[in-house]
């Protein structure tokens, strides 16, 4: 049998034991807890870095989005090369659909009058393009003042490409039948409306020249009277040079394009 003084020794050792493992874990926890405190303030201390590296980046990128505008044409219309691309950009095919169809619906409308059909045969593209190419032209040889039968003279008086481009009769039709808009709906749209005959044409073409070009800082708007002594929207103004035509405000700045 074992002696009671051995049977304490045993128990003391074990109780030592004990005590040793019970200070062990509670160390292990306090250094668990150390660090997990640690790695939080870490964390703390990286988020405020991130924070504050975020707040440097979106500073930076404000400044790297600041853009300049330079005063002079815009990429779109830098690019044209030639006067036909250029004509095409101002006067683009939306502009000429829209000749092509208010012009065939009064065609159509006085067809009746014209014994044979190909005299009011509806018009496409093709031929806007060429009439008013002819306008241009007319201009060009300064044919204000001219009867414009004498461009399709054959007895060399007059110009070729007027004779090569169409007849004077199908030049003449397309120029009273040139249409803008619906004529049948053009009153109701003129109560509220001056510019109703033209607007929509009017429209696009006011945005093709503010898309291709941008003005400077400096502008001044002024009227202008357009030298016109046709019938519609003329006015007499004498202290200009041309007097009587049709008074526009344009926008000018000073790099002196006009707008």
């Amino acid at each position: 049998m074992v002696s009671y003084e051995e049977e304490q020794n045993r128990l003391r050792r074990l109780m030592e034991e004990v005590l040793i493992y019970e200070k062990t874990e509670d160390s292990d926890d306090d250094t668990s807890q150390d660090e997990q405190e640690e790695r939080q303030e870490d964390s703390e201390s990286e988020q405020d870095i991130s924070d504050s590296e975020g707040q440097e980046n979106v500073f930076a990128l404000e400044v790297r989005i600041i853009v300049t505008r330079l005063l002079a044409s815009k990429l779109r219309t830098r690019s044209l090369g030639t006067a036909t691309d250029i004509f095409r950009y101002f006067i683009n095919n939306a502009m000429i659909d829209i000749i092509v169809e208010n012009t065939n619906l009064y065609i159509n409308s006085v067809s009746i009058n014209f014994e044979r059909n190909r005299d009011a045969r509806p018009k496409n593209k093709t031929k806007i393009y060429a009439f008013l190419g002819l306008l241009i032209y007319c201009g060009v040889f300064k044919a204000n003042r001219l009867n414009v039968k004498d461009l399709w003279k054959s007895d060399g008086s007059g110009v070729e490409i007027f004779r090569l481009a169409m007849s004077i009769n199908r030049f003449l039709f397309l120029l009273r039948c040139l249409r803008f808009d619906n004529k049948d709906t053009r009153e109701e749209r003129r109560t509220i409306d001056k510019l109703a005959p033209i607007r929509d044409f009017f429209d696009i073409f006011n945005q093709n020249c503010t898309d291709g070009y941008s003005p400077s800082e400096y502008m001044t708007i002024d009227e202008k009277l357009e030298g016109f002594r046709g019938k519609g929207g003329r006015q007499y103004i004498p202290s200009k040079p041309n007097r009587y035509g049709i008074k526009i405000f344009t926008l000018c700045d000073a790099e002196n394009v006009l707008h």
